[in-house]
């Protein structure tokens, strides 16, 4: 799976002049410049440019894989606990829950709920400036593939517009699964807070102390607090961002 990104190293080689290359900002060369020395988009320059785009693809490949496998068993596991284990519904209705039910009361709820409260915050802090600079660049990059797709449409051959259509897809599809499923964080867990209220004490002192603390809980979030943190809009403003952000693009290019 990491080295699925070498596909990337034959869309280089048939499309090397396309802008999401930095070797695109050098000029095109003539005819009998091609094997020249020169600075411009010779093939010498194009030889020496792809160790960079294979050593890039393979450590994009091993990033994402060791990501997505991290990710995966972490938010399954603690998205069954806040779905199931952590939530008290009421007495109308049916517990679904694996574990047995001492785990859903005042004495024991809070200390497993710490636990992983402590747990998130210290994966939230390995991975929210990351995930807010992902966000931006999964942004940008899925632009300028719209722009260079439409404003080059004509010029463009049939190899290039799938590929800036496969790339322009495939960023957004998987960003906003990923943004989809890390926003189920908050909601499930404010869902789990206030099902607390039908949680059984021993007397109503113990009842009224646990609540308090129940307050102080905050729901569990990924991303960086007061710049940056995903819950369940986040997928629609980065679905509106895409849209609005290409349509401006397009007007910016037609009043020239």
């Amino acid at each position: 799976m990491s080295t699925c990104t070498l596909i990337s190293i034959v869309f280089y080689f048939a499309n090397d002049s396309l802008p999401i290359f930095p070797l695109s900002i050098l000029p095109r060369p003539r005819d009998h410049e091609v094997w020249g020395l020169n600075l411009k988009q010779n093939n010498w320059f194009k030889i020496l440019f792809c160790p960079v785009v294979i050593y890039g693809a393979i450590w994009v490949g091993q990033l994402f894989l060791a990501l997505i496998v991290c990710g995966c068993f972490y938010t399954f596991s603690v998205l069954t606990l806040l779905h199931t284990e952590f939530r008290t519904p009421r007495e109308s209705k049916k517990q679904s829950s694996n574990t047995c039910n001492l785990l859903r009361t005042v004495r024991h709820l809070p200390r497993e709920y710490n636990s992983v409260q402590l747990l998130h915050l210290r994966a939230n802090g390995c991975v929210k400036y990351l995930m807010l600079v992902m966000h931006s660049e999964c942004l940008h990059f899925i632009l300028s593939c719209n722009v260079i797709l439409l404003t080059s449409w004509n010029s463009l051959d049939i190899y290039a517009k799938m590929q800036m259509f496969l790339w322009s897809f495939v960023f957004e599809f998987w960003w906003t699964v990923w943004l989809e499923v890390v926003g189920r964080f908050y909601k499930m867990s404010k869902t789990t807070l206030n099902s607390w209220k039908n949680v059984k004490s021993i007397s109503k002192h113990e009842k009224k102390c646990f609540m308090k603390y129940a307050k102080t809980c905050q729901p569990l979030t990924f991303g960086a607090r007061g710049v940056f943190t995903i819950n369940r809009v986040t997928v629609l403003k980065f679905t509106r961002s895409v849209v609005k952000g290409t349509f401006k693009a397009m007007l910016a290019f037609g009043r020239k």
